[in-house]
């Protein structure tokens, strides 16, 4: 992993914690594929330090389920999937306040909503 990444990594991590995210009582994310192991590598270090188990249940592309769980969570859950498929996740979730961002910009890691 080369200096840039491994900065910026430690800035998605700094930035979880003061975003708040240092409270979440659940990390959800998509279940590893061959193609992306990004939202484990992103919250692994994060859980670790809350002492949290990451949450597998969904593959990549079961949104409509994951949102329907979301829908009956309680407490601060805080989920990392593809950014793709965020807009998904989010049209199963019906109306949200406060809305979420226009775009997911692909080269950023760092963002929390």
């Amino acid at each position: 992993m080369d200096e840039r990444r491994q900065a910026r990594d430690a800035l998605s991590r700094r930035t979880l914690l003061t975003a708040g995210v240092g409270s979440a009582a659940a990390l959800t994310l998509s279940a590893c594929s061959a193609g992306s192991k990004r939202p484990a590598q992103t919250v692994t270090p994060l859980a670790a330090r809350l002492g949290l188990a990451l949450e597998t249940t969904w593959k990549k592309d079961d949104t409509a389920a994951l949102a329907a769980a979301l829908r009956t969570t309680t407490g601060c859950t805080l989920v990392a999937w593809e950014h793709e498929l965020i807009p998904d996740i989010l049209s199963h979730l019906g109306s949200i306040d406060p809305p979420p961002p226009a775009a997911w910009p692909g080269d950023r890691f760092d963002l929390v909503w």
